[in-house]
């Protein structure tokens, strides 16, 4: 993946920042054999998939904390397939997504000594939705058979910070039915 990011406003307690990432396949091809004489289905690893982003972190007090993040993913040229028995039988194009992320945190304690071993934990609540953006594509019979999809989790941790080093306990859960309840927790 390579990727661009900068800053474009801020002020003293809060930032928006802006990129994109490129994602470049490095992947083996997929293919899946039924009979043993060969791959009855090729699926090339090709898709290139560019996500521009917006995003922001705030500190209103010494105490609260806010970040979030908006991103779509693009693949700008697909997967071409191929079955053994039609030969080339089309590009099929992921589904195009959009993440939305916000998360919000306050600091329980926080050491004053700057030597102190242990110097914070704080406790952060999240939301992460995915929402696909356009219609499944089909061929030679692969596609997401729910076609559209909204994915909503949440998220909580607590954050405990030693110096410069962190270790985050948490848990995630889903917060919609059916096919859109990829896990459990």
């Amino acid at each position: 993946a390579l990727a661009f990011k900068t800053k474009l406003l801020s002020g003293c307690h809060w930032m928006v920042s802006a990129g994109t990432t490129m994602t470049i396949p490095t992947g083996d091809d997929f293919a899946l054999s039924l009979g043993g004489n060969g791959d009855d289905l090729l699926v090339q690893n090709d898709a290139v998939h560019l996500a521009p982003f917006l995003g922001f972190i705030a500190q209103p007090n010494p105490c609260w904390f806010a970040q979030g993040f908006v991103q779509a993913d693009f693949d700008l040229n697909g997967n071409d397939v191929f079955t053994s028995f039609g030969g080339f039988e089309g590009t099929l194009q992921d589904q195009n997504l959009l993440f939305i992320d916000a998360s919000i945190g306050r600091w329980l304690h926080r050491s004053c000594d700057p030597c102190a071993r242990f110097s914070g934990v704080a406790a952060i609540a999240e939301l992460h939705s995915t929402t696909t953006l356009n219609d499944t594509d089909g061929v030679a019979g692969i596609s997401n058979p729910f076609n559209r999809m909204d994915i909503l989790n949440a998220t909580g941790a607590l954050n405990f910070q030693f110096g410069k080093t962190s270790l985050r306990v948490g848990g995630a859960a889903p917060l919609r039915e059916d096919e859109e309840h990829l896990f459990d927790a």
